[in-house]
């Protein structure tokens, strides 16, 4: 394990994670905000498509 690596630590260096997918919102930490999803999409499979549909676009997810 590395030396003096503990779960303040851990946080301090997700702070800095981000990302972005294709087409898709950007996830990422802060100081005040410990999650990376912020938005959220709903989809079902179609059995015609052989795939999954998009039902509803990206809804953002409100956390109290």
């Amino acid at each position: 394990m590395a030396e003096n690596f503990d779960g303040q630590a851990s946080c301090d260096m997700a702070i800095k994670f981000g990302t972005t997918y294709q087409g898709l919102p950007e996830w990422s930490l802060a100081e005040d905000v410990r999650y990376s999803m912020k938005h959220i999409a709903i989809y079902d499979w179609s059995a015609d498509e052989g795939d999954l549909v998009m039902v509803r676009d990206w809804l953002p997810i409100i956390i109290e």
